[in-house]
């Protein structure tokens, strides 16, 4: 069984960047899928997975705020879809579980027929906040990265287009 926190809404106030939760509290391993119907506006990572049992996952949402336009439907339902199931297949790899999910989508199984589960989350957004935000960024932002095998630090300016090709690969 999967718990996902927060359990329903995703909120953008004033942090581009919202994280959720997903735990097993199941007997079995728990495949999973995300799937938004606004890519040009978020990116989500992991997008697919596998949690064993009485284990969590954390889920990172960033909305890119630079690609908002001051013309956005703003009445337009943001939304995630999560589907998940068993993993009755011991799936075990990162290209095994996207190829199990893209044969699914290709043969057109519908979370209705098979014995998927599908959380939906909506998500709500300051509009005001990140456009005005967007108007006063003067079209350079800083990324901080840091090196996981080592407390190195560095920062390097990016423009807006470096990153959204960056995220763009991401995904």
């Amino acid at each position: 069984s999967l718990v996902v926190l927060p359990r329903s809404t995703i909120n953008f106030d004033e942090e581009n960047i919202s994280q959720l939760v997903l735990m097993n509290v199941g007997k079995l391993p728990i495949l999973f899928k995300f799937q938004t119907n606004n890519v040009d506006i978020f990116c989500c990572k992991p997008v697919i997975g596998r949690i064993l049992p009485n284990r969590q996952i954390p889920i990172i949402i960033l909305l890119k705020w630079w690609k908002i336009d001051e013309n956005i439907d703003r009445k337009f339902v943001n939304r995630f879809r999560l589907l998940s199931c068993d993993d009755m297949r011991s799936l075990s790899t990162h290209n095994e579980i996207d190829k199990y999910w893209r044969i699914r989508e290709r043969v057109g199984l519908s979370p209705n027929r098979s014995k998927d589960i599908v959380h939906y989350m909506d998500v709500t957004i300051n509009w005001e906040y990140f456009l005005e935000y967007k108007r006063n960024a003067n079209k350079r932002c800083v990324v901080s990265t840091q090196n996981t095998g080592s407390t190195r630090k560095y920062s390097r300016d990016y423009s807006l287009s470096e990153i959204d090709v960056q995220l763009d690969t991401m995904s």
